[in-house]
C-alpha cells in the first residue's frame, strides 16, 4: 500500500471487477445453483429449463392424468358430481389447477418426498 493512499472501498473493488461479474437471467442463475446439487436431491443432473409453452403443455398433461386418476376414486367422483350439480363446468375445474401443482408434483412417480 502506498503511503497516503487509502485502500479501495467496496464500490471501487466492484467496479474494477465488473468484467468478471456473472450477469444472467434468473433461470440461468438458478441452473448454476441447482445443477451441482441435482443428483443428491433426486433430480436428473442434465435437466433443462422449459420455456413457458412447453411448461404449460407438460402441466396440462399432468393435470389431465391427475383428473383421470381421481376418477378412479369414489369420493373424488362424488365431489365432481356435486360441483357439476352446482352449475360449474369442467373448464371451471381447470381454472384453479395451478394451485394443485405442488400436490401433483409430489405425487409424481420417482419423486423423492420428505
Amino acid at each position: 500500500m502506498v503511503e497516503g493512499v487509502s485502500a479501495p472501498g467496496p464500490l471501487q473493488l466492484a467496479l474494477e471487477n465488473l468484467d468478471r461479474a456473472q450477469i444472467a437471467t434468473i433461470h440461468a442463475f438458478a441452473l448454476t445453483m441447482l445443477r451441482p446439487l441435482a443428483a443428491e436431491n433426486g433430480i436428473n443432473p442434465s435437466f433443462q429449463v422449459q420455456d413457458e409453452v412447453a411448461g404449460e403443455r407438460r402441466f396440462l398433461e399432468r393435470w389431465h392424468a391427475f383428473l383421470e386418476e381421481a376418477g378412479q376414486d369414489q369420493a373424488s367422483r362424488e365431489a365432481v358430481t356435486r360441483v357439476l350439480g352446482l352449475g360449474l363446468t369442467t373448464r371451471d375445474l381447470e381454472r384453479p389447477r395451478a394451485t394443485c401443482a405442488g400436490a401433483m408434483e409430489s405425487r409424481r412417480p420417482g419423486r423423492n418426498t420428505p
